[in-house]
């Protein structure tokens, strides 16, 4: 499974489109990379309404891989070589989206997993409803 990238692309697009094939993950692009097991700061990030050509240091058209044996760390790589654009990986858990820098050894097929499997856990409630659940059942 690859993700075509054009000069002309939004960066929404292909978050998009990254999200039709992981939907318990999310990717954000940044101006700069983040350190090994860091978190990207929140003021690096780029706005998804720019195209490749805008937000890219190079943006010659490309296929990214996104199978899902692919690692994390494997995918950010590919962005920075093709494009010198920085991207960091979030999974949803429980209805808040988390950075995957601490996980990015596991494969985007596992992060998906992780994310589907902690939204399951809460029954469709929302962050309010299970907070309100948690104090009702230490009130006892």
């Amino acid at each position: 499974m690859n993700l075509h990238i054009k000069t002309e692309s939004f960066l929404k697009e292909i978050q998009a489109a990254f999200n039709q094939h992981y939907p318990y993950l999310k990717i954000e692009f940044f101006s700069k990379r983040h350190a090994d097991r860091k978190l990207s700061p929140e003021t690096a990030k780029l706005d998804n309404g720019k195209t490749i050509r805008d937000a890219a240091v190079f943006f010659d058209p490309a296929d990214i891989s996104i199978n899902a044996d692919r690692t994390v760390s494997a995918l950010e790589k590919d962005f920075w070589i093709q494009f010198g654009l920085a991207i960091q990986v979030y999974r949803n858990s429980n209805g808040l989206w988390l950075e995957t820098s601490a996980t990015d050894t596991w494969s985007l097929d596992q992060q998906n997993r992780a994310g589907e499997a902690s939204c399951k856990r809460n029954d469709g409630k929302s962050l309010e409803e299970r907070l309100e659940d948690t104090r009702f059942d230490e009130e006892r």
